[in-house]
């Protein structure tokens, strides 16, 4: 039974040319394998092969652009599909009116509004303000044409966040200020807070020195002590005397060492001071600038605000517990 192109290719006749094309270079894929495996085929296995090769050769040719269209009317395939079911009627896209749509839209929100609260009805009310201007809904507090009334609490919860959001802004410029005030404080007056530290770490350095250099010192007085009195001849009155050299040379040692680490401590808390009186004058300098102060004000200001209306919530929340509790 001859096999038209389309069945050679076992492709759909509405299948598009690049369709056709992917599905072509599919099958001789297949059959073609590399050099190696065609030649170790035997002469019927390759002829067979080449057959094949040419069946889709012959049917790729007819359904080529250009030929396609004729190839088609010689098999009837352009009637048939006018004719199909698929085309026999044009397609309709039905879209929902004005009137439907607010009226789907105001049952969801009659469904949703007891669970949601004022909050989805003033999500709502900003996203739709005044786009449904021939229907309102029938429950009270909320309307498509902007008649929505506002809780008084919800008014005030509101502000707050409002002011929240402003303090916040008011923080960072505040910050920004004090930075520039500190920088302008660097210009004019010179940075001896590196000159401090370095100095500090100079003194500790020195500490750990010193202290290193009497524990060797006594170490070496200590043993020189034992080989002195070690001896099988020596004397108790050689053996005081040792001893009394040693007391005296460790006492002078540990002087010695403690003159010097009071000295470095003295010096710490100079150190220490100057750090804390140049601190004192930066952070007077920089309260003292015009726009830090601006800011800190109102920071003050708004935070005062904050906490009034943070007790007038608080005071609204146990009046309608309260008369909840009376009911």
């Amino acid at each position: 039974m001859n096999r038209n192109a389309y069945e050679v290719l076992d492709i759909s006749p509405i299948a598009s040319d690049e369709e056709i094309r992917k599905q072509y270079h599919t099958l001789i894929r297949r059959v073609h394998n590399d050099k190696t495996s065609l030649e170790e085929m035997t002469t019927g296995e390759r002829e067979k092969c080449e057959a094949q090769v040419r069946e889709y050769n012959d049917a790729y040719d007819k359904l080529k652009e250009g030929r396609r269209v004729t190839y088609d009317a010689s098999l009837g395939l352009n009637k048939k599909i006018e004719e199909s079911p698929i085309y026999s009627k044009p397609i309709t896209l039905r879209t929902k009116s004005y009137v439907d749509f607010s009226e789907e839209y105001e049952d969801k929100v009659k469904r949703k509004k007891q669970n949601l609260g004022p909050e989805f009805d003033a999500f709502i009310e900003q996203l739709f303000n005044n786009l449904f201007t021939t229907r309102v809904s029938d429950f009270k507090g909320f309307s498509f044409q902007g008649s929505y009334t506002v809780d008084p609490s919800q008014k005030l919860q509101q502000e707050y966040w409002k002011l929240v959001s402003e303090k916040r802004k008011l923080e960072q410029d505040l910050k920004d200020a004090e930075r520039e005030a500190k920088i302008a404080f660097y210009r004019k007056e010179p940075n001896i807070e590196y000159q401090i530290e370095s100095e500090r770490r100079n003194n500790f350095a020195e500490l750990s020195s010193i202290e290193l250099n009497k524990n060797t010192r006594l170490s070496e007085i200590e043993q020189d002590y034992l080989y002195k009195v070690s001896g099988r001849f020596v004397t108790n009155k050689k053996r005081e005397k040792a001893k009394q050299a040693l007391e005296k040379a460790q006492e002078k040692i540990m002087n010695e060492y403690n003159a010097a680490k009071k000295a470095l401590e003295d010096k710490q808390r100079k150190l220490q001071s100057q750090k804390e009186a140049y601190e004192k004058s930066k952070e007077e300098f920089i309260k003292s600038d015009p726009k830090v102060q601006f800011f800190q004000k109102k920071i003050l200001e708004i935070g005062l605000r904050m906490d009034t209306i943070h007790e007038q919530l608080e005071n609204q929340k146990a009046k309608t517990f309260s008369n909840k509790v009376t009911i």
